[in-house]
């Protein structure tokens, strides 16, 4: 409980700097999308997050199995290395 009231206690603000930074593209895209949507249009979805079905199983498998190599949890160092590893997948 004491956790908790100091933790409401803590109020964060952002950053003035933010302020200066573009708007997402994708969030303009969103409203734009809606106000389509409720024209009665009927939009096909092109950009990120926009799947109409799960990834393959093999693309998790491979995934989950990379997940568990501890050599590819590092920093940069390691990314071509499993840039490499991923061109070799064949997908």
């Amino acid at each position: 409980m004491a956790q908790l009231a100091a933790a409401e206690a803590v109020r964060m603000t952002a950053a003035k700097k933010l302020d200066s930074l573009p708007v997402y593209v994708f969030a303009i895209l969103g409203a734009r999308l809606q106000i389509l949507k409720a024209q009665g249009l009927d939009v096909i979805r092109l950009d990120i997050g926009s799947l109409d079905g799960p990834p393959p199983v093999f693309v998790v498998d491979a995934l989950s199995q990379s997940a568990t190599e501890p050599s590819l949890h590092s920093y940069t160092e390691k990314i071509h290395e499993a840039a490499r590893r991923l061109r070799t997948l064949k997908i």
